[in-house]
């Protein structure tokens, strides 16, 4: 089963990971919650952030036990160090684009209390910004994109059902609508290039650059003003030209994965996309 069905053991596995490590959260943050003199609403936030390092971790763990990628992957080199940086800087700015126009509509945030408060320590910085965005790629592109991809026979299958699946999985509708579109951007810079590197950098600094402006109450710019209009073009322009660079030397340079049945399989050229 779980070699066969690598996207729903992968979810299931992701699922059960979250309430097996509630009980050995709560076992440590809350007697170091009472001594400390936490009030409830703070112990509650730090075993949540314990919940979430202790799964991510786990997951990590369990999808190498079960052969789904190697860890060296994460850190797996893009072939042209100029296509790298072209990804980074593209998936940043388009991210940024997404949040500007997001901010215009007032989507529900279940999160945004618990957000400020996840922010002030340091297992949330970690939580957030570092574990959490290396175990999301490692779940989403590297095994749900490749194992829909490898399945349908179609990257765009993959790239686009994984990122539904990324956005589901956040439940907060805020969240949800972000990932959709931000699933799409990192799953195909992640087959354009041929490396997890790129979608797991832009998943951390997009996530470090949240949590600091939460900390230090930044606004997003406003569409109606021209200052704010003019920063949403310079971002979809910056993002859309280096996504065409990066599609061109992509090509030219045969650097698309190769998908096959073999779950230790690295990252291969192929002849074409």
């Amino acid at each position: 089963m779980f070699k066969n069905k690598k996207t729903l053991s992968t979810i299931l596995i992701w699922v059960a990971m979250q309430f097996i490590c509630m009980l050995p959260a709560s076992l440590i943050m809350l007697p170091v919650g009472i001594l400390t003199g936490m009030d409830q609403d703070d112990i509650r936030n730090l075993t949540v952030m314990m919940v979430l390092l202790l799964s991510q971790a786990g997951e990590l763990i369990v999808f190498r036990i079960l052969g789904y990628f190697k860890f060296k992957e994460i850190v797996l080199p893009v072939p042209r160090l100029f296509t790298a940086i072209a990804s980074v800087i593209a998936g940043i700015s388009l991210f940024y684009a997404i949040d500007i126009i997001q901010a215009q509509f007032e989507i529900p945030d279940l999160l945004e209390q618990d957000m400020g408060k996840f922010t002030e320590t340091v297992w949330g910085f970690f939580a957030i910004c570092i574990i959490g965005p290396i175990a999301e790629e490692v779940m989403m592109r590297r095994i749900i994109l490749r194992d829909l991809w490898r399945r349908s026979g179609r990257m765009w299958t993959g790239i686009l059902l994984s990122a539904l699946i990324f956005a589901v999985i956040h439940l907060n509708p805020a969240q949800v609508v972000f990932a959709f579109p931000a699933g799409i951007i990192l799953g195909w810079l992640y087959c354009a290039t041929g490396s997890l590197i790129v979608p797991v950098i832009i998943h951390i600094l997009n996530n470090t650059i949240s949590f600091i402006s939460i900390r230090t109450g930044g606004a997003q710019p406003d569409l109606g003003d021209p200052q704010g209009e003019a920063i949403l073009a310079a971002c979809l322009v910056a993002g859309i030209l280096l996504v065409w660079t990066v599609a061109s030397v992509s090509r030219k340079n045969r650097e698309f994965l190769r998908i096959d049945e073999t779950p230790e399989t690295e990252p291969e050229p192929v002849k074409g996309q």
